[in-house]
């Protein structure tokens, strides 16, 4: 069973997907303007094969509804590729790319159009971009790699138009080009394909619109020489400037066995990994940034060690020299790989999120890292997200065996997007073992840093017994910065009253009677810190001792989700209990339920917020003492 997140860690990481025995990967994120807790996921999911699995929240991504973009009887056998967009208006879309095996050496497929008018909780399709298949009798490409942006800034006079960016393979030519088409009626129809290039071994291209409608295209050339291209277009994807290099890249590692769509391999000769050094653009629409463009990609740099890179300009013809960005102090890493580059719409800020490989050519563990830059990408400050370390080669699926090699493959990429100085990452991890899923996390760079060493001790006040609560605090958020306008610490004990105490003082006293829990937290720029917390029960008998002569009983067992039930605990002699609710990967669901007062009998209140199995840990304080009793439930889905 995998490890527990570290105690206190920063950015606690959610399990979207949570499907112990199929693999999501390549996952796209989106956050809802008018409504920022609103927040969709996208992402190749396993459990149904030929359709896409969509991800929504309503709460900020502390809970995750699961469901699938509905299919159509002529394309039923593979979907790919997800990227999700909002509009100015809260509704949110969905491009992939669907394929229908009609028998022939090349399938059809076509670029097709999804639609949420609901935060995500019913989809509709609305068009197909571009359908390639004999029925439509315009059989003439293939296309694969598609992106989706929308252009919602108020100065721009393409205000509202959508942008689909593809690879276009040539049915009698391997070699694709980069094609764009674009929608002024909200998506119901496109434009004929403009071509941005010539064949050639191009792929990857994301789109990005500058304040002023610029739109820009980014892609990768990956074959007969490594480089990643710009081109834009000032007329609302009507036409395009003729596309140049602006950065070169050294592969990661080594290329793989007998390909040519630009992977790359990490792990063993026999066990291999692929990975890619792909590029993202995004551009500032606000702060003292607004209006400059930014372009990163993964790639070896003199020193022969794997980089961030990270190019800009501030009218996208002419672009800075590629600069290193990662500065995540990993020592010796042998890869980083899948960077993502995004900017707030609120503040102009960057994030970039990536994959870190610390070890060597035969270890294919990773690690999630997020670079946050406050000055336009002069300089970043970068912190770990993934609370553990994932094994990328996962033994699920049929991996590609090119000459007796085996190739895992994890996607070609991950995601970030920002809103008010919250970001959300998202990345493939499979830290469950059997499988990938696809994970997220709520990074707020500005947010306080939690308290540390907290710990509580006995006293004596006015010659009754009493607890000193006292901790130590350096005044800085999660990402380095310091606390400019100051902060306060709040304090709970169990599910009672919130106080708050001023910076100069880091202890109070506690004279009211009883065994309890204690949690402290900062509070600064309106955002509260991680909260630790403290137990003043005594050390010689925390989680021991015997909990004979206690009984549990669940009102419902299987307990259905979204319905209140309720566990009844009987004890032979007068205790107060506490009740936490775990995963199957030992993280916390929601908050302790305590009962404090003492008495023989507790029932305590709660609601299912997931199916499958979870734990229960059971916390009985008498005046002996306090003993610990775990138990198991579990909750099917609702009616």
């Amino acid at each position: 069973m995998p490890q527990p997140e570290p105690h206190n860690w920063l950015f606690p990481n959610v399990n979207v997907t949570s499907s112990p025995y199929f693999s999501q990967n390549e996952p796209a994120v989106a956050i809802n303007p008018l409504d920022s807790l609103n927040i969709i996921i996208g992402a190749n999911d396993d459990r149904i094969y030929n359709q896409m699995g969509v991800y929504s929240t309503t709460d900020g991504g502390l809970t995750w509804l699961n469901q699938f973009l509905p299919n159509s009887s002529s394309w039923n056998d593979l979907a790919y590729d997800p990227s999700i967009a909002f509009d100015r208006f809260g509704t949110a879309y969905f491009l992939c790319g669907r394929s229908a095996n009609d028998g022939t050496p090349q399938p059809q497929n076509d670029v097709a159009l999804f639609q949420s008018s609901d935060h995500g909780q019913t989809w509709q399709w609305k068009s197909d971009v571009f359908a390639d298949t004999v029925l439509f009798g315009s059989a003439d490409t293939l296309a694969d790699k598609y992106y989706l942006t929308i252009d919602v800034n108020p100065a721009s006079p393409y205000r509202d138009r959508m942008y689909a960016v593809w690879v276009d393979y040539g049915q009698n030519d391997p070699h694709p080009r980069i094609v764009s088409s674009h929608s002024s009626d909200g998506g119901s129809s496109w434009s004929h394909r403009v071509y941005l290039t010539n064949p050639g071994f191009f792929t990857a291209p994301i789109p990005a619109v500058a304040p002023d409608g610029t739109l820009l295209v980014t892609f990768t050339q990956y074959w007969d020489s490594t480089a990643i291209w710009i081109a834009h277009s000032a007329d609302g994807g009507a036409s395009f400037s003729t596309p140049g290099v602006f950065g070169t890249y050294k592969n990661l590692a080594t290329p793989t066995p007998n390909d040519n769509n630009g992977y790359e391999t990490l792990g063993t000769d026999t066990d291999l990994v692929m990975i890619n050094s792909f590029a993202s653009v995004a551009v500032s629409a606000a702060g003292p940034h607004k209006g400059l463009a930014y372009v990163c990609w993964c790639g070896k740099g003199i020193d022969n060690i794997p980089h961030v890179w990270l190019s800009m300009s501030d009218d996208a013809k002419t672009w800075s020299m590629p600069k290193i960005v990662d500065i995540d102090l990993v020592p010796n890493a042998y890869s980083r790989y899948f960077s993502w580059i995004a900017t707030d719409p609120q503040s102009g800020d960057v994030g970039i999120d990536y994959y870190v490989s610390p070890n060597g050519p035969s270890s294919i563990l990773s690690d999630l890292y997020m670079e946050h830059s406050t000055d336009g990408g002069t300089t970043f400050a970068a912190r770990q997200i993934s609370s553990l370390s994932s094994s990328l080669s996962v033994k699920e699926g049929a991996p590609r065996q090119p000459e007796g090699h085996t190739l895992w493959f994890i996607g070609d990429y991950i995601n970030i997007a920002g809103w008010n100085n919250t970001w959300h990452p998202v990345w493939a991890d499979s830290r469950s073992v059997t499988d990938l899923d696809i994970y997220t996390a709520t990074v707020q760079p500005f947010a306080p840093m939690p308290v540390s060493n907290l710990v509580a001790r006995d006293t004596m006040v006015n010659d009754k017994k009493a607890t000193v609560i006292s901790w130590d605090y350096t005044p800085e958020t999660t990402f380095g910065y310091p606390l400019l306008n100051g902060y306060i610490f709040l304090t709970r004990k169990n599910s009672g009253k919130l106080d708050s105490i001023n910076s100069s003082t880091m202890q109070f006293v506690d004279t009211s009677a009883g065994l309890g829990y204690y949690k402290v937290s900062v509070l600064a720029n309106g955002l509260e810190s991680v909260r630790d917390s403290v137990s003043n029960l005594p050390r010689s008998v925390q989680g021991g001792g015997s909990t004979s002569g206690v009984r549990v009983a669940i009102l419902r067992q299987p307990a259905t989700v979204g319905l209140p039930d309720a566990i009844t605990i009987e004890c032979e002699r007068p205790c107060s209990v506490t009740l936490l609710f775990y995963d199957e990967l030992g993280r916390a669901i929601g908050e302790p339920i305590e009962d404090a007062f003492l008495s023989n009998k507790h029932v305590l209140p709660f609601t299912p917020v997931s199916t499958g199995v979870s734990f229960y840990v059971l916390r009985v304080a008498t005046s002996d003492g306090v003993w610990q009793k775990t138990g198991r439930l579990l909750a099917k889905p609702s009616e």
